[in-house]
C-alpha cells in the first residue's frame, strides 16, 4: 500500500523538492505563475485556487465540486506536481 498524505505533508513534500519557501536568492514573476496556473487542467486549476490560494479543505471543496475528499486531494497533488514542472521548465529555460 502507498502511504497516504494528507495535506500538510502534501505542502511539505513540495517544499522539499523545491527548496525552502524564504530562499531571498530566488525570486519569479508572478506573471509567469498566474499564467502557469490558469493553463493547469480545469479540476486541478480549481482545487489548486480553492485549496492553496482561498484556504478551503479539501472535505469542503468535495462538497462544493461534487467530488470525493480522495478526488480533491489527488487533484490538488496533481496540480502541484504540474505546476512544479511548468515552473522548473520555465526557470531553466531562461
Amino acid at each position: 500500500r502507498k502511504k497516504k498524505m494528507i495535506p500538510d505533508e502534501l505542502d511539505e513534500d513540495l517544499e522539499e523538492q523545491t527548496g525552502s519557501e524564504e530562499n531571498p536568492d530566488f525570486t519569479i514573476d508572478p506573471a509567469i505563475v498566474h499564467n502557469a496556473i490558469r493553463n493547469l487542467p480545469g479540476g486541478s486549476r480549481t482545487v489548486l485556487v480553492l485549496h492553496a490560494l482561498e484556504g478551503y479543505k479539501h472535505r469542503d471543496i468535495a462538497g462544493m465540486l461534487g467530488i470525493s475528499e480522495s478526488t480533491s486531494k489527488t487533484q490538488y497533488k496533481r496540480a502541484l506536481e504540474l505546476l512544479n514542472t511548468v515552473l522548473k521548465h520555465k526557470i531553466y529555460a531562461t
